[in-house]
């Protein structure tokens, strides 16, 4: 599996707005957090549905 390294990418900015906004604007941090949470879950339902089409076309063969 290839690394997808415009998630990488979005995660790693999305890391240091969290971690640039913590003390000042409680806000954006709140955001950043909810940003990095929605492309972790996207991982993962990503690797799921990969997974699945794997083993049916495993299954047709």
């Amino acid at each position: 599996m290839s690394v997808n390294w415009w998630r990488v990418a979005r995660i790693a900015c999305y890391v240091l707005l969290l971690i640039s906004a913590i003390g000042d604007n409680l806000l954006v941090a709140i955001i950043a957090a909810i940003a990095i949470a929605l492309d972790i879950i996207e991982y993962f339902w990503d690797r799921y549905k990969r997974n699945q089409n794997n083993q049916q076309s495993a299954g047709e063969k």
